[in-house]
């Protein structure tokens, strides 16, 4: 059979890509599909078993995580706020166009030096998920037709996010995202303005009243967040300070963005450490200590 599989080979090679390799027993014809399907199998299971072991490394890892803070938990509600009460509600989570949740919570007490007072708060560190809409053009009708329609797609959009629950509630908000690339050239910028022109390029301020804003957003704190915090937004609302966006370093002990988990939690604390006495004393924080916050009962 070999021999005349090597004559075919050297006679008829224009005949050997339509027939294939001759399997072993059997015809040229079957060899190809057969062979085919084997690797997409073998393809499948594979790549099956690879995700199966990263889940299995990411479970592990908010294990060890969980395992290092006295009391915290893996939690699909963060601060105790429901994953729907927070969607849309920061700019850390939007609610996207189609679909929204939370993946990889985890959460509990925390102390906190507010205003020179080590205060219990609770903390939540997750990763947010939604789905923005995006337009596909694709042709349609028959051959040579210029007839065009759009199919809706959705692209999965992911965030870190950690959310600091304090024992007080804050009269207003103010919120610090990244300017748009306009406001960045200096030719159209919204919200507040501060005196630094360096974080005005890169912060866009959106507050709900002046004075508030300005006492927290004084000159140390406007240079911390230029020098570490560019990229990412922080929020201050209600009883929540919200911080998203990935930090700049990590735990490599944890897998995959499970280590950037504990590097969120360091930049919250520095963030915290670096809020203005004034602006705690204006909201009547800090002083003394006070309970933690429950979380709400629905």
């Amino acid at each position: 059979m070999h021999l005349t599989l090597l004559h075919q080979i050297s006679t008829a090679g224009d005949t050997i890509a339509v027939t294939g390799l001759a399997a072993i027993g059997g015809p040229m014809s079957w060899a190809v599909p057969g062979l085919l399907v084997a690797f997409t199998i073998g393809g499948v299971v594979a790549y099956g078993l690879y995700k199966r072991r990263q889940k299995q490394a990411r479970e592990a890892s908010l294990q060890r995580l969980v395992a290092r803070y006295p009391g915290w938990a893996r939690t699909n509600q963060p601060c105790g706020y429901s994953v729907k009460s927070l969607a849309g509600q920061t700019v850390a989570t939007p609610k996207g166009d189609r679909r929204f949740g939370m993946r990889h919570g985890v959460g509990g007490p925390i102390t906190l030096a507010i205003n020179g007072t080590d205060t219990p708060c609770r903390v939540a560190l997750f990763q947010w998920v939604s789905e923005k809409q995006g337009r596909k053009r694709t042709a349609s009708g028959p051959k040579g037709a210029r007839n065009q329609r759009k199919n809706r797609t959705y692209q999965e959009q992911t965030q870190m996010v950690g959310i600091v629950r304090m024992p007080f509630t804050f009269p207003t908000y103010v919120t610090l995202r990244s300017e748009s690339v306009l406001g960045k050239l200096g030719l159209s910028r919204g919200g507040d303005q501060v005196e630094s022109s360096e974080f005005n390029r890169r912060f866009r301020i959106d507050g709900g009243d002046r004075t508030t804003t300005v006492q927290l957003l004084d000159a140390n704190f406007q240079q911390v967040m230029v020098e570490r915090y560019s990229g990412r937004t922080m929020q201050v609302n209600r009883d929540v300070l919200v911080l998203g966006g990935s930090p700049e370093h990590r735990d490599d002990g944890l897998t995959g963005v499970i280590g950037e988990l504990p590097a969120i939690l360091q930049d919250m604390e520095a963030l915290v450490g670096h809020v203005p006495p004034p602006f705690w004393r204006a909201i009547g924080a800090g002083g003394q200590a006070a309970p933690p916050p429950a979380p709400p009962s629905s």
